[in-house]
């Protein structure tokens, strides 16, 4: 009975580290043209910690921005570098729009990863 309270309490607790993207951690690599827009859209745990990072491949300058399903900003970055961390508390089930710019005139690779 005692292992089986640990093993439910450590349950919990990796259950929280995890929490954001549904159904879990996502890592997906794309390319964007130069001066263009990738849109991914993501539903997230709605009352968890979300958090998402996009790494370029150095080419070009990004902005990245998280759009909720009205398409109202949530969180924006738009520093001249091409590394990313975006973190907020999702109010919604419902897809976000994570919108990856390439500021420069270069087309470009990225890695975006969502916990």
């Amino acid at each position: 009975m005692t292992r089986l309270l640990i093993a439910l309490v450590l349950l919990a607790g990796c259950a929280e580290a995890f929490a954001g993207r549904v159904p879990g951690p996502g890592k997906k690599t794309a390319h964007v043209q130069g001066f263009d827009v990738v849109t991914l859209n993501v539903k997230f745990a709605p009352g968890k910690p979300a958090v998402v990072t996009v790494v370029g491949d150095g080419d070009s300058p990004l902005a990245v921005a998280v759009f909720d399903s009205a398409g109202k900003p949530v969180v924006v970055d738009m520093k001249n570098t091409d590394r990313f961390e975006l973190k907020w508390t999702p109010t919604s089930g419902e897809p976000y729009a994570i919108k990856v710019k390439n500021r420069g005139g270069v087309p470009i690779r990225f890695v975006l990863k969502t916990n």
